[in-house]
């Protein structure tokens, strides 16, 4: 028996073997070895959707959940048609109920391949229509209480992004909100 080392012989594989992904060189300290690093782009493995039941209130999470869904996949979601279809299967009762009509309506191959028209579509259908007037409400009605100043901006914004308000006066309308003793 040889006690010197054989390196292990080159494997052969067949012509339509697919071929492994180029390796980089990552820049590392001078003197330290450099770890090879395989390029493969992938996107991040993510839960579903929560399903919606066609309940206005929660329309806008449901969504915007979407859309960071499909922000985050999109080699999975390239076509509109991929989104529309994911969106529908995330849909129970009454939100089932609209899909299935839009997918087997007179209109269904336009909307399906126009993602921002099924979304309309599923708006008209489902938006709540008092959430920008109860966000008004609460801009008009808020103060800041027992809360820090700090505390009191997320939920000042969120309002205004919700009840569409541009910039002029709203920092009068914050003024207003915050303590005398701030």
């Amino acid at each position: 028996m040889n006690n010197e080392f054989e390196p292990p012989s080159t494997p052969t594989f067949p012509a339509n073997f697919p071929t492994p992904p180029p390796r980089v060189q990552i820049p590392t300290m001078p003197g330290a070895s450099p770890l090879p690093v395989t390029t493969v782009p992938h996107e991040p493995k993510l839960p579903d959707v929560e399903k919606f039941d066609g309940n206005p209130k929660n329309s806008f999470q449901f969504l915007s959940q979407l859309e960071v869904f499909f922000h985050l996949q999109p080699r999975r979601f390239r076509q509109d048609v991929a989104k529309c279809y994911y969106f529908g299967l995330r849909c129970t009762d009454a939100a089932a109920i609209w899909f299935n009509s839009v997918i087997i309506g007179p209109d269904a191959q336009a909307i399906m391949e126009n993602y921002q028209h099924f979304k309309n579509d599923f708006n008209q259908t489902f938006a709540d229509p008092t959430r920008i007037n109860d966000a008004e409400r609460r801009l008009l009605t808020m103060r800041q209480g027992k809360r820090s100043v700090a505390q009191t901006i997320p939920e000042f914004k969120i309002n205004v992004f919700v009840a569409g308000w541009e910039s002029e006066n709203l920092y009068r309308i914050f003024l207003n909100i915050l303590n005398d003793d701030v």
